[in-house]
Formats: C-alpha cells, sequence, structure tokens
C-alpha cells in the first residue's frame, strides 16, 4: 500500500495548495460580489454542472477499464465528439430559446442573454476536462492533475476578483471560471503525448468500428450511469433553482455559499483520495475479482480525518463566517448547522461509492437514483410549496441525504468483496 499511500500524498499536496488559494479567493469574492450576484452565479455554476453530466455520456468512466490502450484512445476520442454534439446542441438552444424561457428555467433573471452564452462553452470545457482527467488518473501521472488543480484555483481568482474589481456582476464571475477552465485544458492537453484527442470531420471505416465497438462494450455507462449521474448532480443542484424560484437571489447565495464552504474539505481531501482510490480499487478488482483492502484502507482514512473538523464547525463555523466573509454573510450560519452531518457522511462515503462502477452495478445504482430523485424533489416540494419555508426545506433535504450516503456506505463494503456477473 506504499504506493498507494504516496499517490494519495501527492494528489492531497496538489489538492491542499489550490483549496487554501480557494479559501483565501472565496472571502474576497463573496465581499465584492455580494449575495444576490453570487446567488445569480449559482444558478449559472448550477446550471453547467447539471449540463455537463450529459456531454461524454459518461463513457470517460470506462477509461479506467480496459488493459488495451489503443482502446482507452478509442474511448477518449467517442467522448470527445458526444461532448463536441451535445455541447453545440446546447449553444442552438441558447441561441433560439426566448429569453424569457431562458429566465425561467434556469432561475436567472437577467435581461440580456451574455450569461446563456457562457453556459455551452463551459459546459464543453467540463466534458474535455473529464475526458483529459480520466486518463491522467489511469496513467498515475498524480503530479500533472495536481499541478492543475492550483493552476484552476490560481487562474479563478486572478480572473474573478480582477473583473469584480471594475464591474462586480455575475456574469464576470461566470467568465473568470470559464477562463480558468480553459487555461486548465489547455494545460492538460500539452502534457498528453502521443495521440491528438481533436475530433476529424469525416471517420474512417475503421474508426467508425471501433466507435461502434466501444460504445457497444461499455453501453451500460450510457444506459444506467448516465441518468443516475444526471439524477444525482440535479438532486444536489436543484436547491439552488428552487431557492431561485420559490425565494429569492440572496437565499440561493446563501445556500450556495455555505455549499461552497463545506466542499472544500470534499475537494481536498475526498477528491484526491477518490482519484487514487479508483485506479487502485479498479485494479485490485481486475486482477482478484475483490477491492475491499483498498476499501477498508479509504474507509479508515477518510473517517479519522473528518471527525475533529466538522466538530470544530459545529461549535465555531458560524463566528468564523462573519469573521471571515463579513456581517452581509451572517445570514448563511443558519444554514450551516443543518448541512453538516449531511456533508459528513457525503464526504465519507463519495470516493467508497465509486465501487458500483468498479463492480459493474450500474443497473443498481440507477435503480438507487430514482428513489433519491424522488424523494428530493418529495421533500422540496413539502418545504418551498407546503411550508414555504427556506429552513424547514434545509433540514428536510440535509435529513434525506444523510440517509442516502449511510445506505450508499453499507451497500459499497458489500460489493467491494463481490465478483458480479452481471
Amino acid at each position: 500500500m506504499v504506493e498507494y499511500d504516496k499517490n494519495i500524498l501527492k494528489l492531497f499536496t496538489g489538492t491542499a495548495m489550490a483549496q487554501a488559494i480557494s479559501f483565501l479567493v472565496v472571502p474576497l469574492v463573496a465581499k465584492q460580489y455580494g449575495p444576490e450576484q453570487y446567488g445569480i452565479y449559482a444558478g449559472f455554476l448550477a446550471s453547467i454542472t447539471i449540463l455537463s453530466t450529459l456531454t461524454t455520456g459518461k463513457y470517460e468512466l470506462a477509461i479506467m477499464l480496459p488493459d488495451d490502450k489503443r482502446e482507452v484512445i478509442t474511448l477518449m476520442q467517442l467522448c470527445n465528439w458526444i461532448n463536441l454534439l451535445v455541447c453545440g446542441l446546447i449553444s442552438l438552444i441558447m441561441i433560439f430559446s426566448p429569453l424569457s424561457f431562458l429566465n425561467w428555467a434556469f432561475g436567472i433573471k437577467q435581461g440580456d442573454r451574455f450569461i446563456f452564452m457562457i453556459i455551452p462553452l463551459t459546459t464543453f470545457l467540463l466534458g474535455s476536462f473529464q475526458i483529459l482527467n480520466y486518463w491522467f488518473v489511469r496513467e498515475k501521472m498524480f503530479t500533472v492533475i495536481s499541478l492543475n488543480k492550483i493552476l484552476r484555483s490560481v487562474l479563478f481568482g486572478v480572473f474573478a476578483l480582477s473583473f469584480g474589481f471594475f464591474w462586480p456582476q455575475a456574469l464576470l464571475l461566470a467568465a473568470g471560471l470559464t477562463l480558468s477552465h480553459l487555461f486548465s485544458n489547455i494545460f492538460l492537453r500539452q502534457k498528453i503525448k502521443g495521440f491528438s484527442l481533436r475530433p476529424t470531420f469525416l471517420l474512417n471505416t475503421e474508426e467508425r468500428f471501433n466507435f461502434k465497438e466501444a460504445s457497444k462494450k461499455y453501453s451500460k455507462f450510457p444506459t444506467y450511469v448516465l441518468p443516475a449521474e444526471l439524477m444525482n448532480v440535479v438532486c444536489a443542484q436543484l436547491p439552488v433553482f428552487v431557492f431561485l424560484w420559490a425565494f429569492n437571489p440572496k437565499d440561493s447565495g446563501y445556500f450556495s455559499f455555505i455549499l461552497t464552504l463545506l466542499n472544500i474539505p470534499i475537494s481536498l481531501l475526498a477528491g484526491a483520495i477518490l482519484d487514487v482510490f479508483k485506479e487502485k480499487a479498479s485494479k485490485d478488482y481486475r486482477e482478484t475479482g475483490s477491492c475491499r483492502e483498498a476499501y477498508m484502507s479509504t474507509f479508515k482514512k477518510m473517517l479519522i480525518i473528518s471527525v475533529f473538523p466538522f466538530i470544530l464547525l459545529f461549535f465555531f463555523g458560524n463566528d468564523a463566517i462573519v469573521l471571515l466573509f463579513g456581517d452581509q454573510w451572517a445570514p448563511a450560519g443558519k444554514f450551516l448547522n443543518i448541512l453538516l452531518l449531511m456533508f459528513f457522511f457525503k464526504f465519507i462515503s463519495s470516493p467508497l461509492s465509486f465501487i458500483f462502477y468498479i463492480v459493474n452495478r450500474q443497473r443498481e445504482d440507477f435503480i438507487w437514483h430514482i428513489y433519491i430523485l424522488a424523494t428530493t424533489f418529495l421533500v422540496l416540494y413539502i418545504g418551498a410549496v407546503i411550508y414555504k419555508d427556506i429552513l424547514v426545506t434545509i433540514k428536510l433535504y440535509s435529513i434525506n441525504f444523510s440517509i442516502i450516503y449511510l445506505v450508499y456506505l453499507v451497500r459499497s463494503f458489500q460489493l467491494s468483496k463481490q465478483k458480479s456477473n452481471t
């Protein structure tokens, strides 16, 4: 397990630096833009997060699985093509849809369509990043991944703060995020040697055959994983839209701000451990039919490093928000304690739930996500429509997802030593 721990350390170091930069930038961005503009930006961020799940057919998850590198390259090319076509379609929707429809659909009340025109570009860049990231994880090039995380955080901070100095509007905050992803993708593409990911307009017979074979072989990913992942992302982002529709941009801004803060430890540690866990668990399962050792090692690490920080946040989080971000963000503190338990379970379970893909249980994961989507709609409807109370809404949402993450944790443990025949 020495190499496993070293790889985690590499990613943790890079991710820690990236998140440290983000943590320094967040207070400045929060003060510059304020809750209302941050709420509009949250709608933009939620939109691209949801749409980006569609852009590769989730075939990028299969990049970890083949032994043949030629098959891996075919999968990457297939993902790139799907990404280009889906984002092209999104662009047409943004251009030709009535502005009133876009305002309603995205919950972003703007008098022009500029922020909507950025959505397909950023979505494409997110899809492209996922394809490249899985390649570097497979190749164990964790130093490159770490450097890219740092680069993206630095660039977003530079662009967001520079733009906000002149005009602190959500549009420019969205533009800063887009530019940071653009240069991040350029950096990663420069590190790939030996083949090109640029899609050609005319595919030869061999390429078409390879695409067809790869799409059939890994068809469970678009059939089950894509809708499951889409439902998962919709469930995570739906509160942002509900608060924009049922309440106001400020409430959405407060909620999204707390999500950003609580996602920092998940990005910092769980994200780094996840990338290494994917490689180690996939390799163990291919060779032995079990990834229980990797599961238990990862579970213990996640549990040990999570308890103390979450206790500190419970007792001192509200005071820290006012101290670091100013009085205008004080109302966000009331959301913090409500969401802490949910994020504790999310932090521990998020890397380990990847086992569903490793052991080929995509169908089970898909069925479970139907339940998640249904219950999320139900609790948000009860809180926002029946009770018309944002705190009740968030409490119901947090309780529901705490239960869901616990179930995923238990089921992932059961599957970690099960050789699937499906």
